[in-house]
């Protein structure tokens, strides 16, 4: 590519004034009609293609782009370069120091309400009073000191079980490294015997009496963010009924919340009198034996024709069998006659 700037004898950072005065000198000096010499119209030319360029704003930038892109003569001067280049971009990048990883505990109303948790930490830092200069610092002998900090988070709703808050440059100092390395809180839920999270939803278990399970209650619960759930159930409650409470759980953005899902643990009395057991059996439904008997009769009828069917052809099978056998016989009897 012709070097314009070059062609017209102005620098590169030189004003359109200056390439204009330039321009119209060099114009009348290689002018074919005052230049008599050979390469005067070629020069000519070249001067007016360099103006052309260089007099027209939008060009000159896009002159000067290309300009200042490296050209290469060959792939191997390309590729030495594109190489010379990652070297340095890797040797000019800083060296960060380990991640250390730090569980934070959280109970689950802490996980549906957000909290705000104070850590204290320690960490190997540069003592303040060291100097380049100084041959031996009096405090630290030249060590790294080990200092006490405290820290904040302000962990919201939203965590998840797993989710991470990353505190950059929290590390410790070294030789070693130019940057200290982060500090990674994981977030892990402790277990609770009566509150659950499955994914998005709250999952709360109670303990309700086996007349409560049969003839219905009212439930008035707190709930973990402090309000109030009022529930008259009429329905007869087993052991693997749910309750849905739809947009009650854990948060999954601003405008969503999973489920809460009431699970009951229906309470047997631990002993029945002779009265209560009797007033229980005429109250409740009871089983029909006779129905059982001729249930069972009735299936144990249909294996019984089932079996008689293999039987049957079974008896038939084995009588081909005999039958053949006896031809067999009889064929070698003949024979020997």
């Amino acid at each position: 590519m012709s070097d314009y700037y070059k062609i017209l004898n102005v620098n590169r950072n030189a004003s359109i004034k200056e390439i204009k005065s330039s321009y119209r000198k060099l114009a009348v000096q290689w002018h074919p009609d005052k230049n008599n010499s050979p390469e005067a119209e070629n020069k000519f030319k070249k001067i007016n293609e360099a103006y052309s360029v260089l007099s027209d704003n939008t060009k000159k930038i896009q002159y000067d782009n290309k300009l200042n892109k490296p050209q290469f003569r060959s792939f191997s001067e390309f590729f030495a370069q594109n190489k010379k280049n990652f070297e340095n971009k890797k040797k000019n990048k800083k060296k960060k120091g380990p991640t250390t990883i730090h569980p934070v505990n959280l109970t689950i109303e802490e996980m549906y309400n957000g909290v705000n948790k104070k850590f204290r930490i320690k960490r190997k830092i540069k003592c303040s009073n060291c100097k380049k200069d100084d041959l031996e610092c009096s405090i630290c002998n030249n060590k790294f000191v080990e200092k006490t900090f405290d820290l904040n988070l302000n962990i919201s709703n939203s965590c998840k079980i797993g989710g991470k808050i990353i505190v950059k440059n929290m590390g410790d100092d070294s030789d070693k490294w130019d940057i200290p390395g982060d500090i990674i809180f994981t977030i892990k839920l402790l277990q609770n015997e009566r509150m659950r999270r499955i994914k998005n939803d709250l999952v709360i278990i109670i303990d309700i009496l086996l007349n409560e399970a049969l003839t219905g209650f009212n439930l008035n619960l707190e709930l973990i963010d402090k309000s109030k759930l009022n529930l008259k159930i009429d329905n007869i409650i087993n052991l693997n009924n749910l309750i849905t409470i739809k947009n009650k759980g854990f948060v999954i953005n601003n405008n969503k919340r999973g489920n809460l899902l009431l699970k009951f643990n229906i309470i047997f009395p631990k002993i029945l009198n002779t009265t209560q057991k009797k007033l229980l059996k005429n109250i409740l439904p009871s089983r029909n034996p006779k129905n059982e008997i001729k249930t069972y009769k009735l299936e144990l009828k249909k294996k019984t024709e089932l079996e008689i069917i293999k039987e049957e052809s079974n008896e038939e099978e084995s009588n081909e069998e005999e039958s053949n056998e006896d031809n067999n016989k009889k064929i070698k009897v003949n024979k020997n006659i």
